[in-house]
């Protein structure tokens, strides 16, 4: 299997179907409005001004006690003290308030409605364009209506496969842990135990994973059920065998590689954000997302990637 192949297969079908994007777009248009607008509604965003400028002021001191200059130390934490003292009265003032809590819970459902219908309308688009189909919104927003609650079912029925693993090896973890309270060689026993059983519902937990990477290609391209769509997952990895496992690697380690890079720019840019000057705000504010926006465009790609290898896997016999 050629990996590059089904990553460039996935550009070029993202470039010939640029309504793919529409969702993605919309999805972050809709949160940073939604959620920013909460934030400064509740006040939260003077606890954020204020963490960030204590890491300056941190910074500051470190600087001035390699400098030769140790009695600032005692000066900045009587000061960070101070601020974590503002920060928590202004938690409790604002977080009390009623109306911050019910505009907070309408916000929430609101966008777990449009996180549903934007997701599926993405995975349907998807689907037709590797059909070969017409890529609109209009063209694809009766299937990705219909499903929907489709798309709910697998991903509550792939959270609890998971959490049922974990609940096993928990179980074990915890009766491993029981027995070092026992007799020496108990003990030494339930140390051994404790640590296979770890590192078996790592290795568990990934097998999972692998098996059932392509519940959601299945689930539109096929047009199955929210329990035929992990049956087929299974029995696609099956065939693959290896094949499955090298195309899982790529889609885990990208994804792991684009969310560090992502937590610490979004660190970086937030803190920018609440700290600047009323002029600058628009100008970081817009930065913000964009760069939000091709976040989840790399996420993109790599589910193109995975429906890409995934019809590919179909065929096998």
């Amino acid at each position: 299997m050629d990996l590059g192949k089904h990553f460039e297969s996935s550009f070029l079908l993202l470039k010939k179907n640029k309504a793919i994007f529409l969702p993605v777009f919309l999805f972050v248009f809709l949160t940073s409005l939604l959620l920013g607008f909460w934030i400064f509604y509740s006040g939260l965003n003077q606890v954020f001004a204020i963490s960030a400028q204590q890491n300056a002021e941190a910074f500051s001191a470190l600087k001035q006690m390699v400098m030769g200059q140790p009695d600032k130390l005692a000066s900045f934490d009587k000061t960070q003290r101070d601020a974590q003292m503002m920060q928590g009265d202004i938690l409790f003032e604002n977080l009390s308030r009623p109306d911050v809590w019910v505009i907070g819970i309408v916000f929430f459902i609101i966008l777990i409605v449009a996180t549903v219908l934007l997701e599926s309308m993405k995975n349907s688009m998807i689907t037709a364009a590797l059909k070969k189909q017409k890529v609109s919104w209009n063209a694809c927003k009766g299937f990705a209506l219909k499903k929907a609650w489709s798309f709910v079912g697998a991903n509550i029925l792939l959270l609890l496969i998971i959490a049922a693993v974990m609940v096993v090896f928990v179980i074990l973890f915890v009766g491993s842990i029981a027995m070092t309270m026992a007799g020496s060689v108990a003990a030494i026993l339930g140390v051994i135990l404790a640590i296979l059983t770890f590192f078996a519902m790592f290795f568990a937990i990934i097998y999972v994973c692998v098996r059932l990477m392509f519940t959601l290609p299945s689930l539109y391209v096929d047009d199955l059920s929210a329990a035929q769509s992990i049956s087929a997952s299974w029995d696609v990895t099956k065939k693959a065998g290896k094949h499955a496992w090298a195309a899982y690697a790529v889609v885990l380690g990208l994804s792991i590689l684009a969310r560090l890079v992502a937590y610490n720019l979004t660190q970086c840019l937030a803190q920018l954000i609440y700290t600047s000057s009323a002029w600058l705000f628009p100008l970081l504010a817009v930065l913000f997302l964009v760069f939000y926006f091709f976040y989840y465009v790399i996420f993109l790609v790599i589910q193109v990637f995975a429906y890409s290898v995934y019809t590919e896997f179909r065929k096998l016999k």
